[in-house]
């Protein structure tokens, strides 16, 4: 995963990130995304969101929000943002 990451910021440039994992988090990965972005958002399930949610969220993944970006970071659409969803399977 880091030399993934390594490439996709030495070809991009992001300045947000979104990371969410319903397994063991990656505290490495999350200190690979500080270092390059500008705003990271650890998303779990005590992390306020702009959503009305209508069950546990500990219950059932918050990796899920992690895609509707816009939702997280309304002031932030004109940024490129990249979305690390390690739920139960991982996704960039």
């Amino acid at each position: 995963m880091k030399l993934y990451l390594g490439r996709v910021f030495a070809h991009n440039q992001i300045d947000s990130a979104i990371y969410s994992s319903v397994g063991v988090r990656c505290e490495h990965i999350l200190e690979i995304l500080k270092g390059h972005c500008a705003l990271v958002i650890d998303l779990d399930a005590s992390t306020p969101i702009p959503i009305e949610v209508l069950y546990d969220r500990s219950r059932l993944g918050s990796d899920r929000f992690g895609g509707s970006r816009r939702g997280l970071c309304p002031n932030s659409c004109e940024r490129s943002c990249l979305v690390i969803d390690a739920g139960t399977a991982s996704y960039l």
